[in-house]
């Protein structure tokens, strides 16, 4: 269960004991005790499309809030409803320094929801940052725990430096959503470090598609395919053969390249012969 094996972390679970988030009790060799892993609050049947919510109907894809269009982001996932002794896990981990929790709600949410993150193509995990006062107050920002361990189950890079917080936002909880909107208005920024680089980048990119366009157009035989492709035969829209060959290449370029295919197949059994 230790993910840098060897003998400094089995001393230190020796003088620090592992303790059970939801009992508190003192385990070896697991996140969670037996007796509690069988009372956590998954989240199942139907759930909202977007945040992943219980939802009460099966033919209902949001929940009321994300039906309204409230949430800005493109797709939440949760293992488990914010509720009972798991609640009070979350605040332990973040108020009372229970850092090795995070091992418990990394290991769950990938148990989970290891497929669909890894579909979505993620470039890297990024945490949300604290405002730095709170961070030293707290001591660690948990978002940070959680993300660079999931990076390590996951195999995806992970960057605390890229996004930080500028204004100390006030509790989320206590507020509702028109201000928790309010709240987060001009409170975080992006790396400048990594703005001057898109601005190198960018113009860079720019310049090599217009370097390879230019020897492109000047290679022989060039001319032939640029008439062919400005001076379409169009007796050839009728043959069947052409739309067979459009639709195939179409369906590999497309779905390929969106990540379409890999999604579908991870799904199928190892020894499925596509």
């Amino acid at each position: 269960m230790y993910e840098r094996g060897g003998v400094y972390l089995d001393l230190l679970g020796v003088l620090f004991p592992r303790t059970c988030p939801m009992c508190r009790r003192i385990i070896t060799g697991a996140y969670i005790c037996e007796n509690c892993r069988t009372k956590l609050p998954y989240i199942t049947g139907p759930r909202c499309c977007k945040c992943s919510k219980p939802v009460l109907k099966e033919e209902g894809e949001y929940c009321t809030d994300c039906g309204k269009g409230r949430h800005k982001y493109k797709k939440g996932l949760a293992a488990f409803l914010h509720t009972g002794e798991l609640k009070q896990a979350v605040y332990s981990m973040k108020y009372d320094n229970k850092r090795e929790y995070g091992d418990f709600f990394a290991e769950e949410t990938v148990k989970r929801h290891r497929r669909e993150i890894l579909s979505w193509g993620c470039d890297c995990i990024i945490p949300v940052p604290l405002f730095k006062k709170k961070k030293i107050k707290r001591g660690f920002n948990q978002a940070e725990v959680i993300a660079a361990k999931l990076s390590r189950r996951l195999q995806i890079p992970y960057n605390a430096k890229i996004l930080y917080r500028v204004k100390d936002t006030e509790p989320m909880k206590q507020l509702d959503h028109i201000h928790r909107k309010k709240n987060l208005e001009k409170a975080f920024k992006i790396s400048e470090n990594i703005v001057k680089l898109n601005k190198v980048l960018l113009p860079t990119l720019v310049l090599i598609m217009i370097i390879i366009v230019l020897k492109g157009i000047t290679l022989e035989g060039a001319t032939l395919g640029l008439n062919k492709l400005f001076t379409p035969d169009w007796s050839k829209v009728m043959e069947p053969k052409v739309w067979i060959a459009a639709y195939g290449q179409v369906f590999y370029s497309l779905s390929l390249a969106m990540g379409i295919m890999m999604t579908y197949s991870s799904y199928l059994p190892k020894k499925t012969d596509i």
